[in-house]
């Protein structure tokens, strides 16, 4: 075991290395997925596009932190030269790839509760918004 752990300490630079080469292309394939089926299905909207926008700044914060820290930089060093908090490069480091952002839930409509009831009146043949209720 204290044999497994000399090697993995003597070798944790390129480790590190060969980690980020793996996560970048991970990357590219993710990005090249994601926006190749957005483009089939339609034009991605305003808000996609300044989702996308934003992943790809911090995708380039998070490329050129994992560099600098191969250099031999400090986590406070990575930070300030790129004015991040050292959490957030500590937190990019332990995840040893890019951390995607989970996606957000769909919010819940006030008329959510009510979908089951209106179905069920439609069902029996009222489709006069009106009557339904």
């Amino acid at each position: 075991m204290e044999a497994v752990q000399r090697v993995l300490e003597r070798e944790r630079k390129q480790l590190l290395r060969a980690t980020a080469i793996v996560n970048e292309q991970l990357a590219a394939v993710t990005v090249e997925l994601a926006s190749s089926s957005i483009a089939s299905s339609r034009p991605p909207s305003r808000a996609e596009q300044s989702s996308q926008q934003k992943r790809s700044q911090r995708l380039a914060s998070y490329r050129e932190a994992m560099r600098l820290r191969q250099t031999g930089l400090t986590q406070e060093e990575v930070a300030r030269k790129l004015s991040l908090s050292t959490r957030t490069i500590r937190r990019w480091e332990q995840a040893g790839q890019f951390p995607e952002r989970a996606p957000v839930p769909p919010r819940r409509k006030q008329i959510d509760r009510w979908v089951p009831y209106l179905e069920r009146r439609w069902s029996e043949g009222r489709s006069n918004a009106l009557a339904l209720w």
